[in-house]
């Protein structure tokens, strides 16, 4: 899957992957070993606008979604401002926030695309430290 620069022919990374897979474990170890949270493929999609409803179930019977894979990467820094899909045609133009919204909306789930625009509000100046987020 990688090439020499570390992503696959779209630009995606191995993060953009286990995103998509909803794999927290994977997208876990893989930003602690320096994966860039807010790389643009070459469809100007980070990993945060990969995140979709599938579910998965771990090794040793934990289950994680994405939910759970989106609030990891709000909660380590990943940055709801970078990105604008420019591909595929359903996608075009559309931002992380509605991009979760339209993923959400597929299967009646919390609403992310207002869970994101909350965020944003909170903490208009980008990403939050983790003091910030401790006291939100």
């Amino acid at each position: 899957m990688r090439n020499g620069l570390g992503t696959d022919a779209g630009g995606n990374s191995a993060l953009h992957v286990a995103v998509a897979e909803s794999r927290l474990d994977i997208v876990q170890v893989l930003t602690a070993a320096g994966a860039e949270l807010d790389l643009v493929n070459k469809h100007g999609e980070t990993p945060m606008m990969c995140v979709s409803p599938n579910a998965v179930q771990l090794a040793g019977g934990k289950r994680t979604d994405g939910e759970d894979v989106l609030q990891w990467l709000l909660e380590n820094g990943a940055d709801w401002r970078k990105g604008l899909c420019t591909g595929p045609v359903e996608n075009k133009g559309k931002t992380a926030s509605e991009l979760l919204e339209r993923h959400a909306g597929k299967l009646g789930r919390k609403t992310w695309g207002q869970q994101l625009s909350a965020w944003a509000a909170a903490f208009p100046d980008g990403p939050p430290s983790k003091a910030q987020i401790e006291r939100y």
